[in-house]
């Protein structure tokens, strides 16, 4: 079971095409990456701690949004999702968004994560993890987002 009270993070290597999800330690040098250590579970059952050392840009840290999809996954930044009962692909993001109120004068904008449809800057919605189903994230599966 997920400790709801831990931030979770998860570690996407550029040069290796590598993700990773079980992040338990992250070293800055000044306000750079140095290295980021997490924990991996190899073929025989048996987990071990895995470093990644001066990393610098090309490590992308994602955080999670501590909200589980309709799966029961646990949601993070860069996460693709596809809206159940709806044909249509929004990617997880953080920072401003627009919230659609009842009526015009009703909407209202605030920070925090939320899904961008891409459509245009309104296109954005809060997450609702029942309502939404993880299907990859932008750096293992951007085919996903071809004809979006």
């Amino acid at each position: 079971m997920e400790n709801s009270n831990r931030t979770m993070f998860r570690a996407y290597n550029k040069d290796w095409k590598m993700m990773t999800n079980d992040i338990t330690k992250i070293d800055f040098d000044g306000d750079k990456i140095f290295s980021v250590s997490f924990t991996i579970e190899t073929t025989d059952g048996q987990k071990h701690t895995e470093v990644w050392e001066d990393i610098g840009v090309d490590l992308v840290l994602m955080q999670s949004t501590g909200i589980l999809d309709c799966n029961g996954k646990p949601i993070f930044e860069s996460d693709i999702v596809k809206q159940k009962n709806v044909d249509r692909l929004g990617i997880i993001k953080f920072g401003d968004y627009m919230v659609d109120g009842e009526d015009y004068y009703s909407n209202y904008a605030t920070a925090g994560f939320y899904i961008d449809y891409g459509k245009n800057d309104d296109d954005t919605s809060y997450i609702r993890g029942d309502e939404v189903e993880i299907i990859g994230s932008i750096y293992e599966n951007p085919e996903l987002l071809k004809n979006k």
